[in-house]
């Protein structure tokens, strides 16, 4: 490599997960080709990957993993969009951006629905209009969603909120805060903390309820660091790393 020049790539801490991203392109080659592309997640069905295809129009499909079938779950309406999300048996939570009004243009705020049955249902009301919800992750027990709330209540910072369900009432818990991630057996938070003034980003590990939060891996030591995930046992916690490299001296 000559001098000055740098280059970077994607580590993902576990191996399976750049099996699933492959799955974008295994299922369709016609919609899914990009990985790049896909948000994809492993469906409470026992064998079924789900698939967010977020360039447009997004599309929310299914793969059978034993016999190669695909399935659309739920297509986007023209003009809306669709961003990250998170399944349980009781249905699939998104974050949602719906189609302008008529007469009105470009894209509202995104909120978050709940896709049940074929049917959306808005789980944040109009609480505040200028908000912005990303990064939707279900509580171990199905009573809470976790998400990241950014936009002119919270000066354009992200807030790691906590949305209970049978309440409808959402309570900010932690501050510069993006990427949540919650333990299988409910025992554990995490999320990716982000200086507001370097940038910099950490993982932090926590209670079930955010408190007694730790620093488990620090950007600034292994470079840039991300989507962090749990084991389906509850032990490990992955994420994924990008590296510099950089030449010899």
């Amino acid at each position: 490599m000559g001098a000055g020049r740098r280059g970077f790539f994607l580590c993902l801490t576990l191996i399976a997960a750049s099996h699933l991203l492959g799955g974008c392109e295994a299922a369709d080659p016609e919609s899914w080709a990009d990985p790049s592309g896909c948000a994809v997640q492993l469906a409470p069905a026992d064998g079924i990957l789900l698939v967010l295809e977020e360039l447009g129009p997004p599309v929310l499909g299914a793969l059978d993993l034993a016999t190669g079938q695909t399935s659309t779950v739920f297509s986007v309406p023209s003009g809306g969009f669709a961003y990250e999300f998170d399944a349980r048996p009781e249905g699939v939570v998104l974050a949602y951006t719906a189609p302008a009004a008529e007469g009105e243009a470009g894209y509202d705020r995104s909120t978050l629905v709940l896709l049940a049955d074929g049917a959306l249902t808005p789980l944040l009301g109009d609480a505040n209009p200028g908000d912005w919800a990303f990064h939707p992750k279900w509580s171990a027990d199905g009573a809470a969603i976790w998400f990241v709330r950014s936009g002119e209540a919270t000066a354009a910072r992200s807030v790691l909120t906590r949305l209970d369900l049978a309440k409808r009432r959402s309570i900010d818990v932690v501050d510069d805060a993006t990427e949540p991630a919650v333990s299988p057996d409910g025992a554990h938070l995490a999320w990716v903390a982000v200086d507001p003034v370097t940038a910099t980003r950490t993982l932090v590990l926590a209670d079930a309820d955010g408190g007694s939060p730790r620093i488990v891996a620090d950007a600034a030591e292994i470079g840039d660091l991300g989507l962090p995930f749990f084991s389906a046992d509850g032990r490990w916690l992955y994420f994924t790393v990008l590296l510099a490299t950089v030449p010899e001296p």
